[in-house]
């Protein structure tokens, strides 16, 4: 066992989030209402009979540092956040339980190492949401690698769980993207006897990939369990089909412990009234998780960028710290590896950054089954459809979608921060005014549908409107004598009314659509056959018939 096992240089949590749909068996998703796709009832017993070490944890307090984080946050984020069972229509959460008592690793090999980068798993959890949305995350620990740039390569190539992009001129279709930032594979050691690998191999022959372009990484396929799939499942099976929110990148949440890099971080110009971060490449590639150069080679926009992303409350302290901030990396660095810091980001900072990444996933999953509503091809639906999505969405708003969590000072400004590098509350305004105009063409399509339907009554009820006005008009004594009018005087009369009624169908049919036409044109054949009903009839009593 190493002198420094409990001293980590340093922290890593890689985070997935990922939008999940319930398909039962016997069905296709496209028609499957959204209520049953998002049932966590459902996910919860697929996930419970097709992998079982997956297990349902709820949050206790078992220590000071469990209360400590728990009593950070205000009671309604408690809520969205800690699960237990009075919350459990809300979320449920799972830890994927080890039974071997040897640690398992997460190794992070690049294409130009020898050996790859093994960092210890504390956890496994994945938290599913009512949203139809989940967080997957690796909670890992360094113990052995102390230089810089071999954190930011593991931040780096750790993350990646798909390429990228594919090499269009050579056979190895991947050998560029793992040049460029693509680990060579990374595997999941659970215990002697099980892991999950990916070497992304699958990608390299085209034919797979346009069968399923949507392949994940079996770091996170493997380890969800055969119920969870990314490409087509045949319609007789169940399943839980998942695709990610972000990108073909995770999102890493890093502590590090650095004195010599927060010296020079913590420097200040009073020409410029600007600390050292503001210019600093190092800092610059750890923010913004660049393994070797910054991404960026504006100077300006340099500076602004880490102006923009950068937290400094606490630096040049006896704890210094400093904070980066962005839409894919949460980055705190310190001076020291003795910090209670460290264990923040373990707990209050990730339950941060979880909610903001439910938030920003619940926002894309509302606004991708909006579209998908709009294009329906069935409008008898959208009703019914927009009101379960409205339901959702305002539960959305109540119980998971907050703008401040904590009463704590550097919570709120952390939040905030959060929530705007992932601009969570233009995406909610957005939103909103996607979801009034869905509900406006929900509404305009009912009144269309009511508006047909008494058309079509209408229509119905004009086909008896003429003969039932020759009854009451002549007292159904049409071909006798008792009226004391000539047989020839009454024919003329009903042909007449008969012709009339013709000609106002006639022009239904040549100036409405074609569903009305249809109609129109029975309305004629109906009046016509009726007209020679009553010439025969009157005939019939001409000749003494």
């Amino acid at each position: 066992m190493p002198d420094n096992l409990n001293k980590p240089k340093s922290v890593h949590i890689f985070t997935f989030p990922f939008k999940w749909d319930i398909k039962p068996g016997g069905k296709s998703l496209a028609h499957t209402d959204f209520s049953r796709r998002t049932s966590l009832n459902d996910f919860h017993k697929i996930l419970s009979t097709s992998h079982p070490p997956w297990r349902e944890i709820h949050f206790k307090i078992a220590g000071p540092s469990d209360y400590n984080e728990y009593i950070y946050f205000y009671d309604f984020a408690q809520d969205a956040l800690f699960p237990n069972e009075k919350n459990i229509k809300t979320l449920r959460q799972y830890e994927y339980k080890i039974e071997s008592g040897k640690p398992p690793v997460y190794k992070i090999k690049p294409i130009d190492a020898a050996e790859p980068y093994e960092l210890t798993i504390e956890k496994i959890l994945l938290t599913t949401y009512f949203t139809g949305v989940g967080i997957l995350s690796f909670h890992l620990v360094n113990y052995k690698y102390l230089e810089f740039q071999d954190i930011l390569r593991v931040n780096e190539y750790g993350r990646r769980i798909y390429p990228q992009f594919l090499d269009a001129g050579t056979e190895n279709l991947i050998g560029s993207t793992k040049k460029a930032f693509l680990a060579d594979s990374l595997e999941v050691c659970i215990d002697d006897t099980g892991s999950f690998k990916e070497d992304f191999s699958y990608f390299d022959a085209i034919e797979k990939v346009n069968s399923n372009p949507n392949m994940l990484s079996n770091t996170i396929i493997g380890l969800l369990g055969r119920s969870f799939y990314t490409g087509e499942l045949e319609e007789a099976k169940e399943g839980i089909h998942i695709s990610p929110i972000l990108d073909d990148r995770m999102f890493v949440l890093c502590w590090l412990a650095d004195k010599s890099l927060c010296c020079k971080l913590a420097k200040y110009n009073k020409e410029s009234e600007t600390y050292g971060y503001a210019e600093n490449d190092d800092w610059f590639k750890l923010v913004f998780v660049d393994k070797e150069y910054p991404y960026c080679t504006s100077i300006p926009m340099k500076k602004k960028l880490l102006m923009e992303h950068t937290y400094d409350r606490w630096i040049r302290t006896k704890w210094s710290s400093l904070f980066g901030i962005t839409r894919y990396s949460f980055i705190l660095l310190n001076d020291k590896q003795e910090t209670f810091v460290k264990d923040h980001l373990k707990t209050m900072y990730f339950q941060m950054v979880k909610l903001a990444l439910v938030q920003q996933a619940s926002i894309l999953r509302f606004s991708g089954e909006a579209t998908r509503i709009a294009e329906l091809e069935e409008p008898e639906n959208t009703t019914e459809r927009v009101s379960v999505l409205q339901k959702k969405y305002l539960q959305f708003i109540n119980k998971i979608y907050f703008r401040e969590i904590t009463a704590f000072e550097q919570g709120i400004d952390l939040y905030e921060k959060i929530v705007q590098a992932m601009q969570i509350e233009r995406d909610v305004k957005e939103l909103d005014q996607e979801i009034e105009e869905l509900h406006h063409y929900a509404s305009l399509q009912e009144e269309k549908r009511k508006n047909n339907l008494l058309k079509i009554l209408s229509i119905f009820g004009s086909i008896f409107l003429v003969p039932a006005f020759i009854s009451g008009f002549f007292g159904m004594n049409v071909f006798s004598n008792e009226l004391g009018v000539g047989v020839p005087g009454r024919l003329l009369t009903i042909v007449g009314v008969m012709l009339i009624a013709c000609i106002i169908s006639w022009f239904l049919i040549t100036k409405h659509n074609k569903i009305k036409k249809v109609f129109s044109v029975i309305l004629v054949v109906i009046e016509v056959f009726i007209i020679g009903m009553l010439i025969s009839g009157c005939l019939f009593t001409l000749i003494g018939v």
